[in-house]
């Protein structure tokens, strides 16, 4: 796999910014084999293999803003990614699973750089089964899986300059059901202390 990525970040006044992010992810003869740390959600043929290559498009895009008084930090969230080697509904029944999506916010301090400060974090994602490919996703979300859905909501609180705490809760659900699979909704909760070196 490589990757091409583009970014920047512009201040607009001394209390707002935006960022913006472009990637091209490229695979090469991933078509035909198979993974074996795989979450099994990317479309397959009879024997199990990958279907597609997975060259997918991603944009990712962050306004934020300071404010005065106990929230000083708000910010707006959003990332869009869409395979672009799946063809549009090449299976015929209507649907081309080759897009995802999350939006979402955050607020509390930019920086959790001593103790007190903290952070909310919200956003809810939609990735589809081949969009991505599924050894990447984060493994807490519907175990990794693609063609999945559904809320995240983190709370971080700052212990010391390089030390916080994280609470994460993930509610996640399959966008198409899968009839071998009974477990449709999966609920979450992590709770991890972080180092920074």
């Amino acid at each position: 796999m490589w990757v091409l990525q583009a970014g920047s970040k512009w201040n607009i006044t001394d209390r707002l910014y935006l960022k913006a992010a472009g990637s091209y992810y490229v695979t090469d003869n991933v078509a035909g084999n198979s993974f074996t740390y795989s979450a099994g959600t990317n479309s397959t043929n009879a024997a199990g293999k990958l279907i597609y290559e997975y060259n997918t498009l991603t944009a990712d895009v962050e306004a934020g803003f300071t404010l005065p008084g106990p929230v000083p930090f708000f910010a707006i969230t959003g990332t869009y990614v869409r395979n672009t080697s799946v063809d549009d509904d090449l299976d015929g029944d209507g649907h081309d699973d080759n897009q995802g999506w999350l939006a979402g916010f955050k607020c509390g301090h930019s920086k959790l750089d001593k103790f007190g400060k903290w952070q909310f974090i919200y956003d809810y994602r939609r990735l589809e089964r081949d969009a991505w490919l599924d050894i990447l996703p984060h493994s807490a979300f519907y175990n990794g899986s693609t063609n999945v859905k559904g809320h995240k909501l983190a709370f971080l609180f700052g212990l010391h300059k390089n030390i916080n705490l994280t609470a994460d809760y993930y509610r996640a659900e399959q966008i198409r059901l899968n009839p071998d699979n009974l477990e449709r909704e999966q609920n979450w909760l992590a709770i991890d202390l972080n180092l920074k070196w």
